[in-house]
């Protein structure tokens, strides 16, 4: 398969063929007699709904990390700890670059179906970069009303020269109708990420490995389809009409943090998805 740096934890050129494996790692379960595991080799990273680290599964490659997993997991909460390697640099440029991380999900918060919070380290040596992200999600609701608030801050080393200060944060809100088609859910989303300010220090907010196509609409539009230098604002309606079916429609408005701060864009469209059977589903748009 074609394989790109970007998308798996190899050293391959953007044009580069090779043959590759997509995940290979052994687990080990219950050690110590604790809900503790541990993983280790090359494998899939997905937490929240993918705006900073996701698999990337809708693309040919997907993306896949060489990694070791520590997992501590019960009723109440999720405690991932994990150190990959994202590129293997050269003699040339010594030093590995890096992607670690730790990652709390608390299960048990009143109204809320979890809350998550993470500290982030990707790191390139050759190249001076050392970024620290911090961030919490909130996902939750009560009596048809439904939420999550996302937001991030990241510090350290964009280069060897440049300090990183940048932020996001991701609001969304809906009410579902539970009696009206199946459940008709109206909807309102607003993302925002920092751009390059005309300070010295790097502000444009790094997207890490998201897995951002379905996140900002379907068309990606430049400058959308990462979540950097971006105000993003949707307006959505869904319903459940008939059993196996979904339909959703979208509007959505795009502008720039920082720059020319001329509207982007804007898109409208309506998709629909339709299960056939369990293993096959039909998605339109």
């Amino acid at each position: 398969e074609a394989v790109t740096q970007d998308a798996v934890t190899k050293n391959v050129t953007a044009t580069g063929q090779a043959v590759d494996v997509s995940q290979a790692y052994v687990q080990l379960d219950k050690l110590s007699g604790q809900p503790l595991s541990l993983k280790l080799g090359r494998q899939a990273l997905a937490y929240g709904n993918e705006r900073l680290i996701g698999a990337f599964e809708w693309s040919d490659n997907a993306r896949r990390f060489d990694a070791l997993k520590l997992m501590y997991n019960t009723d109440a909460v999720n405690v991932d700890f994990f150190l990959a390697n994202t590129k293997e640099n050269g003699v040339a440029n010594p030093g590995d670059a890096q992607f670690n991380g730790l990652y709390l999900t608390a299960k048990t918060i009143p109204l809320h179906k979890a809350l998550d919070v993470y500290l982030l380290q990707k790191a390139n040596t050759a190249a001076g970069e050392n970024i620290m992200t911090y961030g919490l999600r909130l996902d939750g609701g009560t009596s048809g009303i439904d939420w999550t608030a996302e937001a991030a801050f990241q510090s350290g080393d964009a280069t060897a020269t440049a300090k990183k200060k940048a932020n996001m944060y991701a609001l969304k809100a809906g009410y579902t109708l539970a009696d009206v088609l199946g459940g008709l859910r109206i909807g309102a989303e607003y993302d925002f990420a920092s751009g390059q300010d005309t300070s010295t220090d790097n502000t444009a907010f790094d997207n890490l490995y998201p897995t951002n196509h379905p996140l900002y609409g379907v068309t990606d539009i430049t400058g959308t389809n990462t979540l950097s230098n971006l105000k993003a604002m949707s307006l959505n309606v869904g319903a459940k009409p008939a059993a196996g079916l979904r339909l959703l429609a979208e509007y959505w408005s795009y502008d720039k943090d920082q720059g020319a701060k001329t509207a982007i864009g804007n898109e409208m469209n309506v998709q629909a998805w339709y299960a056939l059977n369990s293993n096959v589903d039909l998605h339109g748009f």
